[in-house]
This record gives structure tokens, sequence and C-alpha cells, in this order.
């Protein structure tokens, strides 16, 4: 069964004195012919009719009635009919085609004295004014960032009175047709009426012969031809060198991710890697070893798909360490504009946006600057929040998922970059933390003429550019090899480094940013830049710097871990005398073995010395203002848990933390690590169970008394001792 096909815009004949007769439907129907629903319009809709056009007695009733209405000789109405049933046949006929599509050439005039709409009539052709000006769209502009979503946009010449104006507009606002007069001002005349925008919008479409562009909205690789191209605010570089073919558009900071065109001067190329590599021993405590591993890696992403970076490089220090300007100087690789005050992003700036920038900064490093102590909370959670949006995106390399209007899923922009950040602190969390490199800066103290040398390698920052530029050219001379080798190779490594018995996301961490060396030092050698040995020393120095790295915060995650945590901040209650513990008949508990030194004092009893008769003192134990959390005998501690879950809940804001486990998964990783005593009952075992206490049944956790002790002495034995992990001229040892 045919149906109607909807027409835009619709076949129109002006009638005059304000009438218009056009068609928003029609189509042929197999038994009727070419039929339309015809609307009478006067401001409002004066007449709505299905006419088969075929049908004569069909026609005489809609002749008469428009004849009635418009007050027009019945000829007259009959003719415009008969003139408006060839526009709907030509319509249908066009529709009806195997390739389907309206090409309105002939059916529009531009010229000096702007654009019209031709109608034919049995007088000739009659132009009806559509605007004053006239409009031509010169490039048909695809804005390519590497999403689903298609972004065009439209350069026009927009001609009116004899003068040109040149305008660029988003697809979406061309559509709407508001743009005169933003363009033109209060020259712009577009004539009123149904469809009259609908029909302009249609003639500029129709006459131009606009050419299409592709511009790129990131960075990074791309197969363009029969190339790869590394795309950046300059254009592209491939095997061959500087593309000029190749257009790319930045917005805001991504616009210095600019490099040159790679130099051929060999001596200026072996100056520029000697002046990259020589940035390694700047920061104290290894901390330009790390940057620059990153900075390496960026390009080097396409090759490890089945093994991302999942990690932020974050260095952590005290203010006035330099942090940021060692950022910077990896940034400079990849744009010599970039400075202090022009970085890619901060830690004050929304996840959205931190979202979009990882998205667009593809095989390229985005720095993240300046997570630092907040004096207000509404600050500080606003930072957390983007630290924890930041990094939960590396991580897990997925973007947020999103709805358009309507419900339907936007397609989600996952990181595509390597990431680093500076602060002065870390953001919360274990999970969180694991998800980090993290590079400590150590203090400038003993290093006298860091400054000097600081401001010396901020002077070269144009030879880390043309570096950059060289090396992701010698990546796409050798991207074959690179893409058989470097899984290989990246796995090795993180094999090697999980011997180290870290948390299992780190050996992957230091096995990327090793990988980077090993490449980058190989393009160096190929150039002539570093002997073999040389190469081989620096590779030793960076895996053993990387290796330190690891182990120590292998250390400190562990730290943040549910027991470790548990156990960290309910000794430290009692040994600061917050919290308490009693013995089953309410005084202060003795030892368990009459020789030993848990005492009262161990527990979070104080002590007070009371003076007696001629001279005679003697020492009485109190709980003072610590809050009780349980009991004890000589076997076992016995908490309670609403007092020990709100205690653990206050001892972490204290430490400006949050306590956000909840009881039963407390109770449950505790028996895991073998503190609980558990009690079975059926299929399954209670952890929180009963003891009679001043003849009551209490529900408490079973903790044995010497098994905490114990496990606390072995946390305390685990915490590093501070050491200087350096030598003079920064080199990790």
């Amino acid at each position: 069964m045919a149906k109607m096909t909807a027409f835009i815009p619709p076949p129109q004949i002006d009638l005059g004195n304000g009438y218009v007769l056009y068609a928003p439907e029609g189509m042929r129907d197999p038994k009727e012919g070419i039929t339309g629903v015809l609307h009478l319009f006067n401001g409002t809709i004066q007449l709505r009719r299905k006419l088969p056009f075929n049908d004569d007695v069909k026609l005489a009733q809609v002749v008469d009635a428009v004849a009635t209405k418009t007050q027009m000789p019945a000829p007259d109405a009959e003719q415009a009919l008969l003139t408006l049933s060839v526009q709907i046949e030509d319509l249908v006929n066009l529709y009806e085609a195997k390739d389907a599509h309206i090409d309105m050439t002939g059916r529009y005039v531009v010229n000096d004295h702007g654009t019209f709409l031709k109608h034919a009539t049995g007088q000739g052709d009659w132009e009806e004014p559509l605007a004053n000006f006239s409009a031509t769209i010169v490039k048909d502009i695809v804005f390519d960032d590497e999403t689903p979503e298609v972004k065009r946009r439209f350069a026009l010449e927009v001609t009116v009175h004899g003068t040109t104006i040149p305008r660029v507009f988003p697809e979406a606002e061309f559509d709407r047709m508001r743009w005169p007069l933003k363009v033109l001002g209060t020259k712009a005349m577009v004539e009123v009426g149904p469809f009259k925008t609908d029909h302009l919008r249609l003639a500029i479409l129709s006459t131009s012969t606009a050419t299409e562009q592709t511009v790129f909205g990131h960075t990074g690789w791309r197969q363009i031809g029969d190339g790869r191209c590394y795309l950046h605010a300059n254009g592209a570089i491939d095997a061959q060198g500087m593309r000029d073919d190749i257009t790319v558009e930045l917005a805001g900071t991504l616009a210095s991710y600019a490099l040159p065109a790679p130099p051929t001067d060999l001596a200026r190329i072996r100056q520029g890697f000697r002046a990259s590599l020589g940035l390694r021993t700047l920061a104290p405590g290894g901390a330009m070893m790390t940057v620059l591993g990153l900075v390496y890696l960026a390009p080097l992403r396409p090759f490890l798909v089945a093994h991302l970076p999942d990690f932020v490089g974050w260095l952590v220090g005290a203010s006035g360490r330099f942090k940021t300007e060692y950022a910077v100087l990896g940034m400079q690789h990849f744009g010599a504009d970039f400075t202090s005050r022009n970085i890619p992003s901060s830690f004050t700036a929304t996840g959205n946006s931190l979202e979009r920038l990882s998205h667009a900064a593809k095989d390229s490093l985005l720095l993240t600057d300046d997570y630092y102590p907040a004096s207000d909370r509404r600050s500080r959670d606003a930072m957390e929040m983007a630290a924890n949006r930041l990094l939960r995106g590396i991580g897990n390399q997925t973007g947020r998922s999103r709805m358009h209007p309507d419900t339907t899923l936007r397609p989600d922009l996952p990181p595509r970059c390597v990431a680093l950040a500076t602060g002065e602190h870390t953001p919360e969390g274990h999970s969180t933390n694991a998800r980090l490199l993290l590079q400590p800066v150590d203090s400038t103290d003993n290093l006298p003429g860091l400054t000097a040398r600081l401001t010396a390698a901020q002077g070269a920052k144009d030879f880390y550019s043309e570096t950059m530029a060289v090396y992701v050219q010698w990546i796409a001379q050798q991207w074959d090899a690179l893409e058989a080798q470097a899984p290989l190779r990246f796995r090795a490594l993180r094999d090697e480094a999980a011997a180290l018995g870290t948390h299992t996301r780190e050996p992957s961490h230091i096995a990327h940013v090793q990988l980077a060396w090993r490449v980058f030092t190989a393009c160096a050698l190929a150039v002539g830049a570093i002997t073999a040995d040389e190469r081989e020393a620096i590779l030793t120095d960076t895996w053993r710097h990387f290796q330190a790295l690891v182990t120590t915060q292998g250390v400190l995650l562990h730290l943040q871990t549910t027991v470790p945590r548990f156990l960290g901040l309910l000794m430290s209650g009692f040994a600061a005398k917050r919290i308490y513990v009693r013995a089953l008949d309410d005084a202060a508990p003795l030892p368990a073995d009459p020789q030993g030194q848990d005492g009262p004092e161990a527990w979070g009893w104080a002590t007070r010395t009371i003076e007696g008769w001629q001279g005679h003192t003697e020492t009485v134990y109190e709980p003072g203002h610590a809050k009780m959390v349980g009991y004890i005998d000589t076997e076992y501690v016995y908490l309670l848990p609403e007092p020990l879950q709100e205690y653990l809940a206050q001892a972490s804001r204290a430490a400006d933390q949050t306590w956000a486990l909840d009881a039963k998964t407390l109770y449950r990783e505790l028996d895991e690590a073998g503190l609980l005593t558990v009690k079975p009952v059926k299929t399954w075992v209670e952890r929180l169970w009963g003891k009679k206490i001043h003849g009551r049944t209490v529900r408490v956790l079973h903790i044995k008394r010497a098994h905490l002790l114990a496990v606390s002495d072995e946390e305390e034995a685990r915490t590093p001792a501070e050491t200087d992990s350096t030598i003079d001229n920064g080199v990790p040892l």
C-alpha cells in the first residue's frame, strides 16, 4: 500500500491577497494516481483536503472551495491546483527513484538582488523573493574527533549589496537559519511566509558546489590513506616527515600540542636527543626519569592495545620543589609553547572537561596540575571528585556513560592519553592510589645549582619538541617491527617486575615506562646520539629507579588496605588514650603474662600517681576521657561493633580521610586475614557472636590478644625507614 511522502520544503503556489496553497505530503496512489494533501494558508490553515488530481469531481470541489475562500476566479484557482499537481508529481518521481534524492537545480535563482524561488505559470516563470542576499557554501567541513557522531561545519560566503562576508557555522546553526541576522545585521531581509526559510536553506544547498574537507580534532596516530600519521596542531608527521595536506584543529590549551617539522640536520638531531636524555638527572629522587618515561611512552600506545597504560604518573612533594616545572619540561616535548602558565588542565577543572581532554590528547602526554590541600571543604571535595574521575577513567580505560535527551546513549569518551599529575599529596583510597605511579619529589636542599640547571633546561625547550618530531617519524618508519616486538618486551618486563611482590597493578606501571625508555634510547642509538654502552647504562639506571619506586609504593599500598588500616587506627587509638578496653570485671586489664609488657597502658588506660601517708605513693590506672570499645581477658579482646565503627569513622576524619567500609565487609576481611575467631553454624560461620559479660550475652568480635599485638608489631616493622635514595646528581642508587 502506498504511503504519503513528506515534502521538505513543500511545493507551494502564492495565490495573492495573503493566501498560499501548498502540499506538505503527496504520493502516487495505484488507483487514484497523483494525490496530494493540500493546505490553504492565510496566517492560519483555512482549508485542508486530500485530493486525487485524476478525480474530476473532487478536483472541482476543491477548486470551488479555494475560489470561495480567496475570492479569486475559479479558472485561476483551477490553474493554480494543476500547477501544484505538476510540482507534486515531480517530487514523487524523485522520491521513487532508485537512489532517491531531491535535485532542486533550476528551482531557485541566485543573483545580485538576492535569492528567489521560481514558479511556472501560464504567463511564464515568476520569481518569488526569499531573501535580499545570496549565500554559497564553499566548504563542507567534517570535524573528525574519532567519535561515532559526525560533526559538520559549513564555510559560507554571504553577499549583500555587493559585499561578501565569509563565515563558518556548525551544521545545527545553519539548519536553524538564524544566522543571517548575526552575519548581516539589519541588512538581512528574509521574506515572511510559511516555509520561506526552508526554501532559502534548500536554495543555498542546491546552488552551492562545496568541496568537502576533513578536519581532525585530536592528537596522535591515525591511518590516513596508506600511511600512519601522528596528528598535532600544526598538521601531521608520517614516515617521510611533515604533511602539509592534513588539517588539525585543537581548541584551548590543546592548541599548544604543536610539533615542528622533523629537522634533517643530523648534528641538531643528536643535540636534541642528548638534551632530552640529559633531563633525567635534573630532578632530585630521579623524578625526571619517571616524567620522561611517560613522555616517551605516549606515542607507543597503539602498540599496547592489549596492555594500555592504565595509570597516572603522580609527582608528589611539598610546595616549592619545582614539581610543575619538571612536568612542563615533559609537556614541552609535545609543544614548545607549554609553560607553567599554559598547562592543559588542573584539578580545579570539572570532571567533564578532564574527560574530554584525556580523549582528545590521544597518544600524547596530558598534565593535570596542582592537587593541593584546599582550605575549604567544597574546594577539597571538588578536587577529590576531579581526581577520582581522572584516575578511575584512566585506570579503567573507560569514559562516563551519558544519554541524549531522547534517552539513547551518547558515545563515551574513553581516555587515550598518557596522564601525568602533580600534587602536594595524593587522593584518598587504596584502589585509587593503586592507579598511580607515585614519584616523590625530594627536597632540593642537597642539590646546589639546581635552579641554574633548571633554567638552562627550560632554555632548550625547542630541542624537546624537535626531538619528539624525529621520534614519531622514526616510530612510523619502524611500525611493523614495533608492533611485533613492543608487546613481547612489555610482558617480559612486567614478569620481571612481578617478582618484586608488589601490588598487582604496579609491575605493569613500571614495565610501561621502562619499555618507553628502551624504545626511545633505541631511536637515540639509531640517530647516533648515544652509544650502545651509554644506552645500557641509562636502561640500568632507569630500571633500578622504577623497581625502587614500586617497592616503596607497594609498602604504602599495603598499609592502606583494610586490615592494616584497621590495626593502625586501633593500636594508635590505644596508644594515644583515645579508646580503651576493660577487663571483664570492669577493672584495668592485667598483662596476659605476669612478666609481660601488655599491661593497662597498652590498652588505652592512663596512669596517675597518688601520694599517701609518710611519702607513700601508689600508681593507679584510669581510662580518663577515652572511649570504651570493648573488653579483654587473658586470651581475647572482645570489640563492641557499634563503638568500634564509630571510633574508626572519627579517627579517619581526624586524619582527613574517610572510613567508608561497612561492618560486614570489615569483619569478612579480618576473618580472611586470620584475625577473627569465628563460630561455625551449620553451613556458615558467625563472625560476630555472643560473649557473656556481666551476666548478659553480648555480640562482639573475638580477636586473640596475642595475635593482635603480634600483627601490630609486624605492621610497624613493614613501615619503610626514611632513607636518602639519591646521590648528588639525582640518579637513584
